[in-house]
Order: C-alpha cells, then structure tokens, then sequence
C-alpha cells in the first residue's frame, strides 16, 4: 500500500462544506420571559417554530388575517410605563398606598392628550386597546402584557417603593 493509496483525513472547513447542504439551520431568538404575575424574569433562546406557536396561541390575536407583530412606536414601552408612573402620583396624592393595579386601570380610563414632542403617543390605554383589551376589569395580575412593566415598576423604579409584594395585592407608595 502506497501513500497515494491512503486517503488524508479532511479538514474542519471540508466537513462543514459537505454538512452545509444536508443539515438544518437552527435559527434562535434572544428572549426574556416574565414570569410570577411580573416579579421574576429571565433570559432565554427560543427556536423559531416555537415562536410562531406561541404567536399563534395568544388569545388577543382575535384575527388571524392579522399581523402578530402590530406596528408600534418604539417609545410604546416608555410612554406607557410613563402613563402608569404619572397615575401613581396622582393616586398618592390622595393616599400615600397605592394598589398597582387600580394605578394601572385609573392610566387605562384617563385620556391623555398628546404632547408636542410625541408623534405618536402610546399610554398604556393605546396600547392595551390595540391589543383588543376594552374592559377595565380585565386589568389585573394575570394580564401578562401588563408583567414586564410591572417587573419594572417593582424591581428597577428608584421614585416607588413596593409596600406589599404580593401578587393579589400589590401595593406601592
């Protein structure tokens, strides 16, 4: 047997050449998850078929002839939270505890006009409405569009301090 005989073992860049063509691509979304009515978060990759399912899942996606992605600003979290925040120290005017989620539903009912630097404001009532949300009462600790503000509120606002921590009862001062 000869050396021309004896076939060299190929190099890493020829086996991802010849495995191109044949393997699957996997292709992951950075994510963060909320969790416990908006305490608790955290990081995860999530493939793509597992995110469509969960788009499709939603129960707020009432058409499906309809985008899951709907176009919104991209302030929509600040101005929103900002709503929610501005609610707060109207309600602590009045009394200096406050439940979190009747600060929520008081931001929901109140029409707030739009400022001159805002092009398209989105307070949390724009935003819940676009996602077909109409009754107040259905703002509560189990409406999980509600659970990143509500992590945010809770575990990163300097200006509120969380009195109770309890999901059925949230209060803040």
């Amino acid at each position: 047997m000869t050396a021309a005989d004896i076939e060299e073992e190929p190099e890493p860049e020829d086996y991802m050449h010849l495995l191109q063509g044949t393997l699957p691509r996997l292709l992951l979304h950075a994510r963060t998850i909320y969790y416990s009515h908006g305490f608790l978060q955290k990081d995860v990759l999530q493939c793509n078929d597992c995110l469509q399912d969960e788009i499709k899942s939603k129960s707020y996606i009432k058409n499906r002839d309809r985008s899951a992605y709907a176009l919104t600003p991209a302030t929509w979290h600040n101005e929103a939270y900002d709503s929610i925040c501005q609610s707060i120290k109207e309600l602590r005017f009045h009394s200096f505890i406050v439940n979190y989620y009747d600060a929520v539903k008081a931001a929901y009912l109140k029409k707030t006009p739009k400022l001159d630097y805002q092009y398209n404001p989105m307070t949390i009532r724009d935003y819940l409405l676009g996602l077909d949300i109409k009754d107040v009462n259905k703002i509560d600790r189990n409406l999980e569009t509600l659970w990143p503000l509500t992590f945010r509120i809770v575990n990163n606002e300097d200006r509120i301090k969380v009195v109770n921590k309890d999901a059925d009862n949230l209060l803040i001062s």
